[in-house]
């Protein structure tokens, strides 16, 4: 049986801004960045901007958002935001 097929998610690597890619095997959720190729077991936290961490572990407040200013001189569809920038 082939591989099951990779999803888009709406979030970006932390180490390189690329789009980070989902799929599910089994009960095993895997990421992978479509851009630098780095993989993690696990949702698109694993490897997002979503989940990174300041040195001493606690979160950076770093979120991934669809890009507000979308347009030919701003063309990421993700952007990355502090949570106190978004507005509920």
């Amino acid at each position: 049986m082939p591989d099951p097929l990779w999803s888009l998610s709406d979030h970006v690597c932390r180490e390189c801004l690329g789009r980070i890619l989902i799929r599910q095997t089994g009960d095993t959720t895997q990421a992978l960045c479509a851009d630098c190729g780095a993989e993690a077991a696990g949702d698109h936290k694993s490897l997002c901007a979503c989940g990174a961490k300041m040195a001493d572990g606690t979160d950076a407040g770093l979120r991934c958002v669809i890009n507000p200013e979308f347009s030919p001189s701003m063309p990421q569809k993700i952007a990355i935001v502090h949570k106190s920038r978004i507005h509920a």
